[in-house]
């Protein structure tokens, strides 16, 4: 049976339990600058030095909304937030780089490393407001529980085919699949033994017959559609982009409208 797939990296380490190692967003195009303004890299404190570990979404100049289990140290000093890039490494004209002055992960997520968990979303604060250039932006929230259906598009710097991240940001253009469905394809995948974390109130999922899916390190990143953040990168089954039926899970953001909104400034 597969296991579940935590798409968190730090530095080369998967955080998570027993796994297949994951590729990057699995077949995926290189983005141009600018093309995904409301993407950030949250960026984890290793010594002296910080590493890219998760995506994340602006909301305002001084919040950004990521997945709850990119935090696995205690301690906003540990993080920052670096805006308006498209290569992680290099210096990008027009980068903004921010500290995290606090963070706030949803009280009924169960942190840990072996299993997912529904509510997989938290809402950053920054040191400093960001400054919007062209691109520098927020992106759009979903009415409270809207439905949506159709071709989203997801976004990140998760790891390549050969283990190693992508230094580059890279999109891929993926269907929406039925929660239904979905479940039904996870369960098949799963221990028997295992909970199941998967929420059809709560999680949305994608799934691409051409193999195009989340991977480890896409983690908290935007799934848009139309210009709106309808997910947050959450977790999946074994080897991202496998030739079987295994869907990618997002946390669905019309479910905390009212949460997110709680705990920013919108």
């Amino acid at each position: 049976m597969k296991t579940i797939t935590i798409l968190v990296v730090i530095a080369s380490y998967i955080s998570a339990g027993p796994t297949n190692p994951s590729g990057r967003i699995s077949y995926g195009e290189v983005a141009e600058r600018g093309q995904f303004p409301y993407q950030v890299s949250v960026q984890l404190s290793l010594g002296f030095t910080f590493y890219p570990s998760c995506g994340g979404s602006i909301l305002s100049p001084e919040y950004i909304l990521t997945a709850a289990h990119c935090f696995p140290i205690p301690g906003a000093a540990s993080y920052q937030v670096l805006a308006g890039i498209t290569n992680v490494y290099d210096v990008n004209v027009g980068e903004q780089r921010r500290n995290v002055l606090n963070y706030v992960i949803h009280e009924l997520y169960q942190s840990g490393f072996v299993l997912a968990s529904p509510h997989d979303i938290a809402v950053v604060q920054l040191t400093d407001p960001l400054i919007y250039t062209d691109t520098i932006k927020p992106i759009a929230l979903p009415p409270v529980n809207a439905e949506f259906t159709g071709i989203a598009t997801l976004s990140g710097w998760g790891e390549t085919e050969t283990g190693r991240e992508s230094s580059i940001l890279l999109y891929a253009e993926i269907p929406l699949i039925d929660v239904t469905e979905c479940n039904n394809a996870l369960v098949k995948l799963m221990d028997p033994r295992a909970n199941n974390p998967f929420d059809s109130q709560t999680n949305i999922c994608t799934f691409s017959t051409t193999y195009q899916s989340s991977c480890t390190g896409d983690s908290g990143g935007p799934l848009a559609l139309n210009g709106t953040l309808i997910g947050i990168v959450s977790w999946g089954m074994g080897n991202c982009g496998d030739k079987i039926y295994s869907p990618s899970v997002y946390v669905k953001v019309s479910k905390y409208i009212d949460w997110i909104q709680q705990h920013s400034d919108l």
